[in-house]
This record gives C-alpha cells, structure tokens and sequence, in this order.
C-alpha cells in the first residue's frame, strides 16, 4: 500500500512541474499587472486626472504598486532561472527539483525521484504563500486595514516551503531526532529501491 502511495506521488511529479511553472508565470502577469494598475495610479495622482480610477490616488499607494509588481514580475522569473544555478541553498535534490521544472527531465533512484516530488509539493505550497504576500501587500496599497505582518508572514512561510529540506536537516541536527524528507523513503520501505 505505501508503494502504490509513493508511485502516486512521484508519477504526480510531472503534472505538479508544470503546474509550478504555471503558477510562476501567474505570479509574473500579476506583477506586471499591479505595476500597471502603479503607474496609473502615479499618473492620476500627478494629474489629478481621476477618469481613469474609482478611488482617491496616493502617492505611497502608487510607489507601492510598483514596488509589489516589479517584485512580483521581476522576482518569481528570476528566482525560478536562477535557483536552479545556485542550488537553493547547497540542496541537490532542490536543485534538481528546478532542474526538471526547467528542462523536463528527472532522474536517480526510486527514493530520489520521491523526495524530488515531495520538494515540488512543497514549492507549490511555497509559490502560493508568495504570491498571497504579494497579494496582501497590493490590498494594503489599496488602503485596506491590513497590518505589514500578514504580507511578512506569508513572504517568510512561502520561502520556508522553499528551503524545507535544508529546514527539517537543521531541526534534525538542534533536536537530534531523525527526521527530513529523505527519512520518508525509510517509512514507504524505500530504503535500497533503485
């Protein structure tokens, strides 16, 4: 039974890839959007021209708009080219997690291309959480009573998702248990599988 489990979550490994690399490209037509939405905001309220908005422009509005969306836009292209390069944070199968969303190829043994699809589960979770950071911060813009800890604490949970392997090797080495993604294969009796 956990062997049907983990082919399931590895055969879903493909499928989760391409939905990463959707919701990255989401993420980057939502920051060229609200960088949009800031500049005509920067220009109504420059202007006075209102035609264009439903709602009062201000200026702490409109530089925010444009700091969200070029983070957004600029951030999640850049992250997702890159982090393949520097390897998140010395994580080999992170790395190759990226690789593949890249390139479209997997490869290693059976309790490998497991801990790569559980790493994706968790930068889709990851990627998610980003972009409600992204989110909150552009309501905050907008005026809404929103406090800076919402948009911070998605923004710390969503790279969190991203570093989870080197995450649960840093709480295995504080607290001396055995635990981490790797530790899984041992509980779906992967252990040897090639």
């Amino acid at each position: 039974m956990s062997t049907d489990l983990s082919q399931i979550i590895i055969n879903l490994f493909s499928f989760n890839a391409i939905l990463f690399a959707i919701m990255i490209l989401a993420i980057t037509i939502f920051g060229v959007v609200v960088g949009g939405m800031g500049l005509l905001e920067g220009y109504v309220y420059t202007t006075g021209n209102a035609r264009f908005s439903t709602r009062q422009a201000s200026f702490s509005g409109a530089i925010m708009k444009l700091a969200i969306g070029s983070a957004a836009a600029i951030g999640a292209v850049i992250f997702y080219q890159i982090a393949g390069t520097f390897s998140v944070g010395t994580d080999a199968t992170a790395k190759n997690v990226l690789d593949f969303a890249q390139n479209g190829s997997i490869s290693g043994s059976y309790c490998e291309q497991f801990r790569y699809s559980v790493t994706l589960i968790w930068m889709i979770i990851g990627t998610v959480a980003l972009f409600n950071a992204a989110r909150t911060a552009y309501r905050k813009s907008n005026g809404e009573m929103i406090t800076w800890g919402q948009p911070i604490l998605y923004l710390l949970a969503g790279v969190g998702c991203y570093f989870v392997n080197g995450i649960t090797m840093m709480g295995a080495n504080t607290t001396g248990l055995n635990m981490g993604i790797e530790n899984m294969c041992k509980a779906f009796g992967m252990v040897g599988a090639g």
